[in-house]
């Protein structure tokens, strides 16, 4: 679920696409424009602050000082994906990641999904290797889907059982998926945030990769 800030800058970003439609020939000449927004975007949203008095105080008035940089790049990240730009937005969720490798964002988990959408399986595998290689919800999914879309089935049912392990609602949603019901499935999402291993977190992986469940309709079936 979006926060009322995200959806501010989202309208923002949009609007000012708008105003500027005349410049956009191509993906680089919007990725520039975008680039132009986050720079005017930041600049007012950078917070002024005196100097830390301790050097102790540095790390935390860094961390500081990028979060609305941080938040409008995320932004931007997603907007990316809303316009069908997924080679951008990759691009942006890489370098994301090399920005803040603690990933307080949740950059990894959609940037795994869109690994799936690009059936690419070599930094799926890699980005999952750099986080742990943890069993967990917002992996092993778009892992399964990848590996459908490969046409590696036994691959994609050995995620699906993993999944299965760890997510004790994973047939429940899949029975929902396979039906195509995104109205039941809205109606299983939690009211602030999820539940880790339940289907709250399996329909927010959904709800928030959409373009990737479209593009394998059968994928449960």
């Amino acid at each position: 679920m979006r926060s009322r800030d995200t959806e501010k800058t989202i309208r923002e970003l949009q609007q000012f696409l708008r105003e500027h439609e005349d410049e956009i020939t191509d993906e680089d000449s919007m990725h520039r424009l975008a680039i132009t927004f986050m720079s005017q975007h930041n600049s007012r949203l950078q917070p002024k602050q005196t100097e830390p008095e301790d050097a102790s105080d540095y790390l935390e008035l860094a961390s500081y000082r990028t979060r609305p940089y941080m938040r409008v790049c995320y932004t931007y990240f997603q907007t990316l994906i809303e316009c069908g730009m997924m080679r951008c937005a990759i691009n942006e969720g890489e370098r994301l990641l090399k920005l803040s490798e603690g990933d307080s964002l949740g950059v990894r988990d959609q940037l795994m999904h869109l690994y799936a959408y690009t059936e690419d399986e070599m930094h799926a595998l890699a980005l999952h290797k750099k986080y742990g290689g943890y069993e967990e919800t917002q992996m092993l999914l778009p892992l399964a889907i990848l590996y459908y879309k490969q046409n590696q089935f036994d691959k994609a049912k050995d995620y699906l059982n993993r999944l299965a392990k760890v997510n004790r609602d994973t047939k429940k949603f899949m029975r929902l998926e396979a039906k195509h019901d995104g109205y039941s499935l809205r109606m299983e999402r939690g009211m602030h945030g999820y539940r880790p291993g339940t289907i709250e977190e399996l329909v927010d992986a959904y709800l928030n990769s959409t373009y990737l469940f479209n593009a394998t309709p059968y994928f449960i079936q």
